[in-house]
Parts: structure tokens; sequence; C-alpha cells
């Protein structure tokens, strides 16, 4: 008798933009995951005067744009007073930032960020081919998936692997990257190489933070990554991991969120909603 496959539910916990712990659980088909990944057209609004809070942002502009005629979806606050809206469409977007300039422009910057192009990262070649020859194995050994624009923007070597230790970067057009995705594996030479997305995060190695560099980092002392104390990583003696930054967030916001990975953990829910903010700058729109 045949078997029947049983669908597997996802069980996730993410962190909301307000740093609300959200359990969601549902069956999704790639399909809805590449959906589900697809960056939401918005526009920030800043006051352009200082120690004006994000409710005042608000309540100005209620007075002359009506959210549902505006196509509203969400908003939520940022820094400096700031909100952020996140339209229906890229029109209703574009329409918004227009309405918002002509009507506040003296007393509002307003900006909708300009879209990436999506990457994956290529892994797994036992050749060090150039750029070139990447994109041309690329193109000859998997012609059936018709890719349009893919292009290297960066090879790099894994020295911990002994053999097929060479990987790239590609950038691509919206739909060549679904296809990617779909695809998983690419024919590179004689290898078959692994893919996966790549999202860009910056990243403090003094601090463990996000959004800043090192050299710009304010924090005096360098914090472990993986014991959170005041000391380098390689001068770590502790058996015992904890994340800095999921310990700092649970001090600030009360929550409760486990704090027993080391804060470049790939699984550490600070790390993955960093990951998804920079989603929203990505172009995964297919044309």
């Amino acid at each position: 008798s045949k078997k029947r496959k049983k669908s597997v539910e996802e069980v996730s916990v993410e962190i909301d933009d307000d740093f609300t712990p959200v359990v969601k659980k549902k069956k999704m088909t790639y399909a809805e995951k590449v959906k589900a990944k697809k960056n939401e057209p918005v526009v920030f609004i800043k006051p352009k005067t200082t120690g004006q809070d994000s409710n005042q942002t608000k309540n100005d502009l209620k007075q002359k744009i009506n959210p549902i005629d505006a196509q509203f979806k969400k908003v939520r606050n940022i820094k400096e007073g700031g909100i952020v809206v996140q339209c229906k469409t890229r029109e209703a977007t574009e329409a918004l930032k227009i309405n918002v300039q002509e009507k506040f422009g003296e007393h509002y910057d307003v900006k909708v960020p300009s879209l990436r192009k999506p990457k994956v990262k290529v892994v797994g070649m036992s050749d060090n081919l150039t750029e070139d020859e990447v994109i041309k194995n690329i193109k000859e050994q998997n012609d059936y998936l018709n890719l349009k624009e893919v292009k290297v923007v960066k090879r790099y070597v894994n020295d911990k692997m002994r053999y097929n230790k060479y990987n790239a970067i590609l950038e691509a057009d919206a739909e060549s990257f679904e296809i990617l995705m779909k695809s998983k594996k690419l024919s590179i030479g004689y290898d078959i190489c692994n893919v996966f997305e790549c999202v860009d995060v910056m990243r403090c190695y003094k601090c463990n933070g996000f959004g800043h560099k090192s050299d710009n980092c304010t924090v005096e002392n360098p914090i472990c990554s993986k014991c959170s104390g005041p000391h380098k990583f390689t001068e770590c003696n502790s058996e015992v991991e904890k994340c800095v930054n999921c310990e700092n967030i649970n001090i600030s916001r009360k929550l409760n969120l486990l704090t027993n990975h080391s804060a470049r953990s790939v699984e550490c829910p600070i790390y993955k909603r960093a990951i998804e903010k920079q989603r929203h700058f990505i172009d995964y729109f297919k044309e």
C-alpha cells in the first residue's frame, strides 16, 4: 500500500517591527515562501525639525491625507519622529511621496528607498574560476533555466574546506533570482553547487550589533559574540553561549527570548529580524 506523505507544519518565532514575538504556524509552498519574502513599497517621512515625536508626524498627515485614498497598508514609527508608510502598490507609494512633498515639503523630508537586486550565494566549486568563466558555465550548463541578468559581484574561498572551497555571490534580476531559488543547485564544471539567498547585513564585530561597523562603534570595550563577556571572541574560554543582542532586547523590551546561543548564530531571532529588515530594500518584483 502507498504511504501518504504527511505535510509538515512550519513553526517559527519571529520578532515583529516593535520587537513583539510572533509565533507563526503554517504550511507553505515554495511559491508562498518567495511571495512572503517580497518587499512591500514604503515611504519614509521624517520631520526636518528635531524633538518631534512620531505621533505628531501622524497627526500632521491626518489633516490632509486620507489613508484609504492613499492605499495605506501599514504605518510604523521610526527614530527622530519619523514614520514608515507601507502602501499596497508601487504606484500608490510614488503618489504618496509626491502628495506629502507638495503639502508638507517645507516641514518634512520624504523618501522612497531605492531597491537593490537580489543576490544568491553559489557554494562548492572545485576550480578557481574567473567571473566570466563562472557566468559562462552557469548559462551554458544550465541553459534550461533561461536565466536573464546574472553577474558575479564577489568570489571568495572557504579555507576550512579541503575540496570544493571556491564560492561566488551573484546578483540577478527578480525572475532569474526566483528560478535560482527554486532550482537550489547549479552545474558548474564537474560540480553540482548549492544555491542560497544572500542578504547583506551590516554587522559590528566589536559589540555584535547591527547597522554599523566596528570603526564607528560607540562601545568602549569589545563584547564576546559567544558568551557576551567583556573580551574578544578569540580570548573566550567559556563553554556557555549567551547572545548579547537577545539579552539586551530582553532587558530593554521586557521580553523572554532565549539567549543560549552565540550572537553570530544564524538562528538568532535578532539576526533574523535584521535580515527581514534588509529584504524591504531588495527588488523581488518581476516585471
